[in-house]
Formats: C-alpha cells, structure tokens, sequence
C-alpha cells in the first residue's frame, strides 16, 4: 500500500515537473549541474550520445581542448536526447551566461531528437578602438560568419554522429583560422592602402550611381514626347475600298 502511494505521488511529480517546464520554468535537466564546472573535456554527454563511439568523442574532445590551449577561447558541446519547455537556442544562451561570463567562447546546444542545435555566445563582443577585445576573444559578427560557413555543406542525410563531428571539426577550424590571421600583423601602411582604396571605390560608385540617373531620366523624357502630324484636308469615302483620298506632293527643291 505505501509503494502504491509512493509510486502515484512520483507519477504525480513527473507530471507537476512537466507542467512547469511548459510554462518555462523547467529548461532541461542539464541546468540542474551549471552551478558547477563546465566539463573540462569540452563536452556534456549526460544520456550517452557517444556510448557506441568513445573514440569520436575523445577526438572531439581533444580538439577542443587544444583550441583552448592555444588560444585560450572555450566550445562547448552539450548533447541532450530532447528538450522539455524550452529551445536549444535557450539553453546555449543560458549556459553561456553560466559557463562563460567574460565571453571567451562558444556553447553548441544539439538536440539528438529533432537535430535542432542552439549556438550561445556574447553578442556584446565588439571590437571598438578605445575597448578592443582580448586576444582571447571573437566579434560577434565573426563568430556568426564562423557558424554560418560551419554550417554551409553539411548533409543532413548522415547520421548524427558523424554531423555532430563534421559540425565541431568546422567550427574549431574556422575559429583557429580567425585568431591565426589576428595574429598576422598587417604590413606597413596597409591601413591607409586600404582606407584609399574604400574611399576610391565608393567615389566610383557615386559616380556611376550619378550617370545612370542621368541616362535613366534622359530615356524617361524620350518617352513622354508625342508626335504629331499636320493636319490635311480630307474628303471622307463612306464604303470606299481604299479608305479616304490620298494628298500627294512634291518634295524637289524650288
């Protein structure tokens, strides 16, 4: 009798919990732990995503880990079976404000379910003159560029294993990419190089902008003339086969 009762409060727990999440109050089960570290080997795989592939996910793993190395920026690869009350897009977010506070890196949400995947990081990352960012850090419109190429080409017909590594094996390439070409130093003079050259294209393009307003109102004017012939005198032939007379002249010179 008491297991009974036991088993229809648990029943009755699940469904409260459900509710909650419903309303947004639950996210997922993988809040429960962002009080603490995030996972030093650079993925959460709490239902055993990789069970069947240890070795793809050690590769993962050390992939990022010698991102981290190297540059001192941090990805993180969540993996969830299915989201309860909330969106991946939520969830990375959320744990990116947890995990990566002074926006040093990048969460990638992935839902095994539905394959949806939500990407979080620091939209505030921009690079001005009097606040550059750290060398650790990437713009925001950077990192969005580096998702956009990630992603581009990638099959959704393979299984999802091998799309998770061909997602994280693009987006660790492109990110070592970005910070291989900032610490490049730019020749001398290249600024003003490039400076002069944005300004001539733009004059250019004022220029050309400027000729075919021109060209276009000029062609607008022709088509708005209206020709008009001389008025003749003309007998009308009612059920003539011909129509009306004909004026013949002379067009010699006097």
């Amino acid at each position: 009798m008491a297991a009974l009762i036991t088993s229809r409060f648990a029943a009755l727990g699940v469904l409260f919990g459900l509710a909650l999440g419903l309303h947004g109050q639950v996210i997922s089960p993988v809040l429960d732990s962002r009080k603490s570290q995030p996972p030093e080997s650079g993925i959460y795989d709490r239902n055993g995503f990789f069970r069947s592939s240890p070795e793809l996910k050690n590769r993962i793993s050390e992939q990022l880990i010698q991102l981290r190395e190297l540059h001192g920026y941090h990805i993180y690869l969540v993996l969830e079976p299915v989201m309860i009350g909330s969106t991946v897009q939520d969830l990375a977010e959320k744990l990116r404000s947890e995990w990566l506070p002074d926006g040093d890196g990048l969460v990638v949400v992935f839902e095994a379910n539905s394959r949806g995947i939500g990407y979080g990081w620091d939209l505030c990352s921009i690079d001005f003159e009097d606040a550059p960012l750290r060398d650790n850090e990437i713009p925001t419109h950077e990192i969005s560029g580096i998702i956009q190429r990630s992603v581009s080409g990638l099959s959704v017909n393979v299984e999802a294993e091998a799309y998770i590594d061909a997602l994280m094996q693009n987006i660790v390439r492109e990110c070592s990419h970005y910070f291989q070409q900032r610490a490049m130093p730019l020749p001398e003079g290249r600024n003003r190089l490039m400076l002069l050259l944005v300004v001539v294209v733009t004059c250019i393009l004022i220029a050309i902008s400027f000729l075919l307003g021109i060209i276009l109102r000029r062609f607008g004017r022709i088509g708005q003339l209206k020709y008009r012939f001389a008025e003749t005198d003309a007998t009308e032939r009612f059920g003539a086969p011909a129509g009306t007379s004909a004026v013949s002249r002379s067009f010699k010179d006097d």
